[in-house]
């Protein structure tokens, strides 16, 4: 919600279902036009009572982070949301037989050349050819980006549907690969690489 200069945002963390400005009542209008600016947060789905029980008891926690700016910043509060929805994971990882596997003490296996770009998939292929890689523009525009890695060289790459089938293979440059996300745009690609260590040597 943005006016006089402000701009506020609501975060749901445990129950991300809302409707703005009224409940639900069936009227399903084609347009957003809300009655005021109130957010109601569906907590339950219990709104009506086919597969689910009409009514549920006990003790439960909902928390929302409410967040506010100078001006309203579609990039900045897409990161800020995922954080709070995907708080910092760790995870062990055992030896590596390579030596100084790391460039230092810390380390990105993926870089993108662009902020408003995030990665929302990083994951092995469906069928196992490959890995399927997700992109998302968050801030309005058409964005240039160059997707790389430090630790991987990317072989082969294509442009995919949701379903994860190939429909147009991409050039890969030497810094990577090179491609334009249209705004708010979502692009998957499929990845075919290997290690950086095992191309040492050729």
């Amino acid at each position: 919600m943005t006016s006089d200069g402000a701009t506020a945002a609501v975060i749901p963390l445990d129950a991300p279902i809302v409707t703005f400005g009224d409940i639900v009542r069936g009227t399903w209008p084609s347009d957003l036009h809300p009655l005021s600016g109130t957010i109601f947060s569906w907590i339950m789905s219990n709104y009506w009572d086919t597969n689910y029980a009409s009514s549920q008891g006990g003790d439960y926690v909902f928390r929302y982070r409410i967040v506010s700016t100078k001006e309203f910043d579609a990039q900045q509060l897409t990161r800020l949301g995922w954080e709070a929805l995907t708080p910092l994971e760790s995870d062990q990882v055992g030896s590596s037989p390579t030596p100084h596997a790391l460039h230092g003490a810390s380390a990105s296996f993926l870089h993108l050349s662009a902020d408003s770009v995030v990665a929302t998939t990083w994951k092995l292929a469906e069928d196992g050819d490959g890995s399927i890689l997700r992109l998302e523009e968050t801030a309005g525009r058409a964005e240039n980006v160059a997707v790389d890695s430090s630790y991987l060289k990317i072989n082969h790459v294509w442009l995919c549907n949701v379903l994860e089938e190939r429909s147009k293979e991409l050039p890969v440059a030497a810094d990577g690969i090179h491609l334009t996300i249209p705004a708010y745009g979502i692009v998957t690609l499929r990845l075919e690489t290997q290690p950086v260590h095992e191309t040492k040597g050729e």
